[in-house]
């Protein structure tokens, strides 16, 4: 009551007649399509995910389902793609060539002219009953690896101060901090409510972009951070740090992409509960 196998071992009939629907459940395995995708998930005030068939489709999504603006782009030469959210400045969307969605980290493979870029969104995955103080670190990478191209590549992104705050309205302020290695870009309220919130969104904390110190990163409007990146002038930008209602400011970065290269998203709750 034994069936050879195409591997020259044994399988019994039943498995025989269960191959058909194995075939048909691997098929649908590999034709699925998650509802929506983890981009920035280390802790519920930032969890971030694209719930389009494509990064180009439109903005990422709070869990809460409220729209984020998070924008990238990408120059190629003298053309300039955009890879992430939605259409800005009648910019051509990159193609996106393919999504993987890994235990820790989601990856994107896009193709913009001649370059064929990856861009990995990684949040680390950790016991908070093994180690606390590292579980508790809310960071997601992004890290972005040229796999080829025949001219130069520079990197952009933006993310809306919103992130920061339950409304598009509350007032904001930005700080720049610099380090050895990093420099970062912050955004919170001026009021900081802190514990004081009826939201799933934060009223609380700081919202951080950071990036090697050899980059370029600065919070401005956002429209006229997209324009300065297509037009070249991007690295004359100065801080607009004076408080801003959230919906006017956003944080950003420009990196001149050689190989690969890494920026960091983080949320300080600075006060933070654990159930």
């Amino acid at each position: 009551h034994s069936s050879t196998s195409a591997m020259g071992g044994f399988l019994p009939w039943t498995w025989v007649f269960r191959l058909p629907a194995l075939v048909t459940l691997a098929a649908a395995a590999a034709a699925f399509r998650a509802p929506c995708v983890p981009l920035d998930v280390a802790t519920p005030y930032q969890s971030t995910w694209s719930c389009h068939d494509n990064l180009t489709d439109g903005s990422p999504q709070h869990w809460t389902g409220d729209s984020l603006e998070w924008v990238g782009l990408l120059r190629v030469g003298s053309t300039v793609y955009r890879w992430l959210g939605q259409p800005v400045l009648d910019l051509p969307a990159a193609v996106q060539k393919s999504v993987e969605v890994r235990p820790t980290t989601t990856r994107y493979t896009f193709q913009a002219g001649s370059a064929e870029m990856i861009v990995d969104f990684m949040t680390p995955s950790f016991g908070h009953d093994e180690v606390l103080v590292v579980a508790t670190c809310p960071i997601t990478t992004m890290n972005f690896t040229v796999v080829r191209a025949d001219a130069p590549v520079q990197i952009y992104f933006d993310m809306s101060a919103t992130a920061a705050t339950k409304s598009d309205k509350q007032e904001v302020v930005g700080v720049r901090e610099v380090s050895d290695t990093l420099q970062a870009v912050r955004v919170g309220t001026t009021e900081q409510h802190v514990l004081g919130q009826t939201s799933d969104r934060s009223d609380w904390g700081y919202r951080y972009l950071a990036a090697p110190s050899a980059t370029k990163a600065t919070i401005h409007s956002a429209a006229e951070l997209r324009q300065a990146f297509v037009n070249g002038s991007y690295a004359k930008l100065q801080d607009e740090v004076a408080p801003k209602a959230a919906r006017e400011l956003a944080l950003s970065v420009q990196v001149d992409l050689a190989s690969s290269s890494r920026i960091y998203l983080m949320f300080d709750e600075v006060v933070a509960q654990r159930f």
